[in-house]
């Protein structure tokens, strides 16, 4: 344990205060919008199993008039992500989103195939990566 505190430690010394600035022009033309709207059948059964297991779900947002799609820092989120994936260089390195967040989670496959960056949940999906890159 005091092996893996100190790799916590670590981690958050080199990595606690990073923030790459994305610009926002750039931010803007990433078109999310008609890809959440192509999987809104995903986003229905997300919203609803939120509202279910939750008093306080939270908060969807609005597209195309349906309040069902991931919440504004979700969709900043994938936004960032997006052009972090095409600013690298080709077959060096990834994008990663750790999250269990189901609206990342569920179409993960969609988002890599669609923006270039990929959504992991466990520990085995981070490995994978790590041997494969």
């Amino acid at each position: 344990s005091k092996l893996l505190q100190q790799r916590v430690e670590y981690v958050l010394r080199t990595f606690g205060k990073f923030r790459a600035e994305v610009d926002l022009e750039t931010k803007r033309e990433v078109d999310l919008d008609s890809f959440l709207i192509r999987h809104s059948e995903i986003f229905e059964r997300v919203t609803e199993a939120k509202q279910l297991a939750r008093d306080d779900p939270p908060p969807r947002s609005v597209i195309d008039g349906r309040d069902i799609f991931p919440e504004s820092g979700d969709l900043d989120i994938m936004r960032d992500s997006t052009i972090h994936a095409a600013s690298t260089i080709p077959d060096v390195g990834c994008v990663l989103v750790a999250t269990r967040d189901s609206d990342f989670t569920l179409i993960s496959r969609a988002l890599h195939d669609n923006f270039g960056f990929d959504a992991i949940s466990t520990a085995q999906q981070l490995n994978s990566h790590i041997l494969r890159n």
